[in-house]
């Protein structure tokens, strides 16, 4: 059927319109398909249509919005569904300035999450280098001097330090 052909067509229509119908089309589908995490600092889209959420990263890119990698996950049923993160004071500056919600909702915890987003917080990847640079740098650190150095609790470097073990990144002696 006609429908059928619409997923597949779409990124190509959509693409070839002109900047606002653009920030018009992510403005409304961040409000139909995302969501504002604020435990996690991110905005979050996921759908089945994987050429769609690639159309939607370019075009987030190409307003200066940086994006994770498109990831996989699978439903309930064991279908395939693809998650984009933004993530980063910047970048969720940038959303809300050149894109927005139309949910009072959204646009409402999307401004509260950057009003309270913490200058020193630092990703789980940035700590994961900050450490390895240090023990590089020294040939003996402890949990006390990685929690003074990186300004995190001594649980949470814990924490990043067995993450990095299971992902066979250092090993501890």
């Amino acid at each position: 059927s006609k429908l059928d052909v619409l997923p597949k067509l779409l990124p190509h229509l959509i693409e070839n319109q002109n900047s606002p119908s653009k920030i018009f089309f992510l403005r409304s589908i961040f409000d139909d398909e995302g969501c504002v995490s604020v435990k996690k600092y991110q905005i979050i889209i996921e759908m089945t249509n994987e050429p769609l959420i690639k159309t939607i990263k370019h075009l987030l890119l190409s307003l200066g919005i940086e994006t994770a990698k498109i990831t996989q996950i699978n439903d309930r049923k064991g279908k395939p569904r693809f998650r984009l993160c933004i993530s980063g004071k910047r970048n969720l500056k940038l959303f809300r300035e050149k894109i927005g919600f139309f949910s009072p909702q959204k646009e409402g915890k999307l401004r509260k999450l950057i009003e309270s987003y913490k200058i020193n917080y630092q990703r789980f990847e940035e700590l994961k280098t900050l450490i390895i640079e240090e023990l590089n740098t020294n040939s003996f650190v402890t949990y006390d001097t990685l929690s003074k150095k990186l300004k995190k609790s001594k649980d949470w470097i814990r924490k990043i330090i067995r993450k990095m073990e299971k992902e066979s990144i250092i090993k501890c002696k």
